[in-house]
């Protein structure tokens, strides 16, 4: 498989979970125009490695997170303040459209 380019994670990404399916995550840009969802998340991914994650919290409001990210081959890495990191295997990275699967072990 080819590695995926840092380039084309960067920016904002919104959890579009109604398009989940079979174990994959589908993130749409962050500026699409989505229809309203409860619990949706966006991930920002910048070009030196920072990230940030706004999710719902357990009161409905968002909580945003501070982190960094890391890309090997097509593995993505996310480090969110001192909560354990995220992997998933970047299944596509196309242009409007990125899809992930979690990955379970480091």
């Amino acid at each position: 498989m080819t590695p995926v380019e840092a380039e084309r994670l960067t920016g904002t990404w919104a959890h579009v979970h109604e398009e989940d399916s079979e174990g994959l995550q589908v993130f749409r840009p962050g500026d699409l125009p989505l229809p309203p969802a409860r619990g949706r998340t966006f991930l920002t991914l910048e070009p030196d490695g920072s990230a940030s994650r706004r999710a719902p919290g357990a009161d409905d409001r968002r909580v945003r997170s501070e982190g960094r990210w890391q890309l090997s081959g097509q593995r993505l890495r996310l480090a969110f303040d001192d909560q354990r990191p995220l992997l998933f295997d970047i299944v596509s990275a196309e242009p409007g459209r990125l899809t992930l699967r979690p990955h379970t072990d480091e």
